[in-house]
C-alpha cells in the first residue's frame, strides 16, 4: 500500500488535474480513524493525543496515520526536504495533527505539476 501509488493511479483513472479522493474507499485494508500530522506538530502533541509515541518521530516528515480499533495498522511519512517533495503528496491542513473518521475521509486533490496537493472537504 503506498498513498502516493492509490493517489496517482486515482488521477490517471479520473483524467482531470482535481479530483476528490475518498481514503475510506480508497485503501486495501479496514480501518476506522486515521491522522494526520504535520511536521509543525510537536513530541509533546503526539504523545498528549495517543498517550504515548505510536511511530519513529522525525520533525521533517508529514505522516498519515491509519488505526482500527485503537490499533496502528498502517503508517506513511513524506520528507519536506525540497529535492524529495517535487513530486508526490502534500497535505494543505492548517492544523498540525488532525484526526479523520470514514465520514469525513474525503480530500479534494489538485495536481501542481508533478505534486499532488491534497485538502480536506468538509462534509
Amino acid at each position: 500500500c503506498d498513498i502516493d501509488n492509490i493517489v496517482e493511479s486515482t488521477w490517471i483513472s479520473q483524467g482531470r488535474k482535481s479530483f476528490e479522493l475518498d481514503f475510506s474507499k480508497s485503501m486495501p485494508f479496514e480501518w476506522d480513524t486515521m491522522y494526520y500530522i504535520s511536521s509543525r506538530c510537536s513530541i509533546d502533541k503526539i504523545q498528549e493525543t495517543f498517550g504515548y509515541i505510536p511511530f519513529d518521530f522525525v520533525d521533517v516528515a508529514e505522516y498519515i496515520l491509519f488505526f482500527k480499533k485503537n490499533k496502528l495498522i498502517y503508517i506513511q511519512k513524506w520528507y519536506l526536504f525540497p529535492a524529495k517533495n517535487k513530486k508526490g503528496v502534500t497535505f494543505e491542513i492548517e492544523e498540525p495533527i488532525k484526526k479523520f473518521c470514514l465520514a469525513n475521509s474525503v480530500f479534494s486533490v489538485n495536481r501542481i505539476n508533478q505534486i499532488f496537493v491534497l485538502h480536506p472537504i468538509k462534509h
